[in-house]
């Protein structure tokens, strides 16, 4: 029977486990020794007495093999009689090697591997035989490609051997790793008496020869295995266990008691002995002193600040300290002068353990800086903004209301570039343009009857509605984007879709008997850049009132294109501004 020459993968138990997986997914390769798997002969192979070369220990078996007939036959006259390979094989890689082979012998019987190169000599421990084919493994270390070596296998007792399927098989080293989730972590805020909020990152190892230490020198940020923080000793020393940590969380958060200010330059290390390096994660945060409203008088009267949680205590010299929170949760409050926050300062609107509560931010009388708005332990925490300047949002919660109110046109480019609102509201007399950016709504947009909502033509520029929120237009909302106003199923917003971007596939939208929807694509600049979309909707709803228009460009006109059904079930008004302009009507 004819024998392939074969690389295998499966062994058995008996082999080191770590050796066993390498070679099962074929991490290894093998190098094949002169005739190893002894198909037709035993070329290349001889028998030795001590250091005397005795071919008569040696002879072809066509009986016996391992895989199928053919193997070596080894017939040692004394314990401790070989076979050897000659001359061998040179390493193809330094490193370290598994020799395997199927060797048959006398019950109770032994048998040794050797490798030997540059008068090394490798030996492994004494493998006892079952009297059937067994496998035997040793691993040859540290070898090198600077010259040739031969395989050894070493008789244990006078008696009969059978050898099959000799391979050297390279293993790649294993190397240590370690992970951590994060490069960094920022955002940290506390006021002086109190330590932050905590945050937290990810280790975990594989292939581990120590254990995992996570530290920090740093006197204003403390590290804990849990979120209670029952336990901030450092260093942080991660059993490595069997060589695999699996995912282990490590808390931080801001000390308390520190300073003023804004806390940067601090970094924790991961580390562990052979692994890779992991560069330093970077902390940042911020510690602030707080005031709180009273809920009575005017709010730019530092008289009705105080330091304890119901406005009384000590008062703020002003209004205008940097790292300082601004608490309003003990009434409603309007703003009476011109609000400036010193840097890192902010104001937040109500508390979860407190009744709702309504700043209203009068013309002409604007806060600078950021406003938060959190969650209230019932209705909703509301800010009326009447000015035209632009307002700064932090975290708004989902049940907060923002209603932008202006007496007059104004356009908002909100601060930062990408604001998460809870509930947007455009509800003034006066229009509200919204500028480049991206603005997205957790929980509901609200266009009242009698206000109108523009949007701009940059394609960077979108609404994104998250999952179950809903968008309700009672009053006009008009765009100029090439790509229309509706999109549904959007996943991932972006640059490819219109001006409102629904993640459900079918959106809570409600265009009211009353609500204007207008496509005003305005500013063409080429030929290539002239087309708007006009949305078609989801089935079951229909537009009110639907206007086309444009504004004329100096050299290029605008087209319109409906590419399916739509239901107007109010008035239709086509006011496109120029002879050369066209409306195209496309679907069913």
């Amino acid at each position: 029977m004819k024998k392939r020459l074969l690389i295998r993968k499966k062994l058995t138990p008996l082999f080191y486990s770590v050796f066993f997986m390498l070679l099962f997914v074929n991490v290894g390769f093998a190098q094949v020794i002169s005739n190893s798997t002894f198909n037709t002969n035993i070329t290349g192979w001889n028998g030795y007495v001590g250091t005397t070369p005795t071919a008569s220990l040696v002879s072809w078996s066509s009986s016996e093999g391992g895989i199928a007939l053919g193997s070596l036959k080894f017939v040692p006259i004394a314990a401790t009689n070989r076979i050897q390979s000659i001359p061998s094989v040179t390493p193809a890689t330094a490193g370290d090697y598994l020799i395997t082979a199927k060797v048959k012998g006398t019950a109770a019987t032994s048998i040794q591997l050797q490798f030997l190169q540059s008068g090394i000599t490798r030996t492994s421990g004494a493998k006892v035989l079952t009297g059937g084919w067994d496998d035997v493994s040793f691993l040859a270390t540290a070898l090198n490609t600077a010259s040739t070596g031969s395989v050894r296998l070493i008789a244990g007792a006078a008696s009969t051997y059978y050898i099959d399927d000799v391979y050297f098989t390279y293993v790649p080293p294993i190397t240590p790793t370690i992970t951590a989730s994060v490069t960094g972590l920022s955002g940290f805020n506390t006021i002086t008496a109190n330590p932050s909020a905590s945050q937290f990152f990810n280790v975990s190892g594989t292939n581990l020869t120590n254990d995992i230490v996570v530290t920090t020198t740093s006197t204003d940020f403390e590290l804990s295995t849990d979120a209670g923080f029952t336990s901030t000793a450092l260093p942080i020393t991660i059993n490595k266990g069997s060589g695999t940590v699996a995912v282990t969380p490590i808390y931080v958060r801001l000390k308390s008691g520190l300073s003023l200010g804004t806390k940067s330059g601090s970094t924790i290390s991961v580390t562990s002995t052979d692994a890779n390096t992991i560069t330093p994660l970077t902390l940042s945060g911020n510690v602030n002193s707080s005031f709180y409203y009273d809920g009575s008088g005017l709010l730019s009267d530092v008289a009705n600040w105080g330091t304890n949680p119901d406005g009384t205590g000590s008062n703020p010299l002003d209004l205008l300290a940097t790292n300082t929170i601004y608490f309003i949760k003990n009434g409603s409050a309007s703003t009476d002068a011109l609000w400036t926050l010193g840097s890192g300062s902010k104001v937040v609107l109500g508390d979860a353990s407190s009744t709702a509560v309504v700043l209203t931010v009068a013309s002409t009388f604007p806060i600078t800086g950021t406003l938060d708005i959190a969650a209230a332990s019932s209705g909703s925490n509301s800010i009326l903004w009447q000015d035209s300047s632009l307002p700064s949002f932090g975290v708004l919660h989902s049940t907060s209301e923002v209603h932008l109110q202006p007496v007059a046109t104004a356009t908002y480019t909100f601060v930062p570039s990408t604001t998460t609102f809870g509930k947007l509201f455009i509800d003034g007399l006066g229009v509200v343009n919204l500028g480049t950016g991206v603005q997205n709504i957790q929980t509901s947009l609200t266009v009242a009857s009698g206000s109108t909502l523009g949007l701009v033509f940059a394609t960077t520029s979108w609404i994104y509605f998250n999952t179950g929120a809903t968008a309700t237009i009672h009053g006009v909302i008009k765009s100029p984007k090439p790509l229309g106003i509706f999109n549904y199923g959007v996943s991932t917003p972006g640059t490819g879709f219109g001006s409102l971007q629904f993640q459900d596939a079918s959106p809570s939208l409600t265009l009211g008997s009353e609500s204007t929807v207008e496509y005003n694509r305005s500013g063409a600049t080429s030929a290539s850049n002239q087309t708007q979309v006009v949305s078609t909707l989801p089935i079951g709803i229909s537009y009110a009132n639907l206007t086309l228009s444009e504004v004329t460009s100096p050299t290029y006109s605008t087209a319109k294109t409906i590419a399916g059904p739509i239901t107007v079930t109010g008035k239709l008004t086509v006011s496109q501004g120029i002879a050369s302009s066209t409306f195209t009507t496309g679907g069913n």
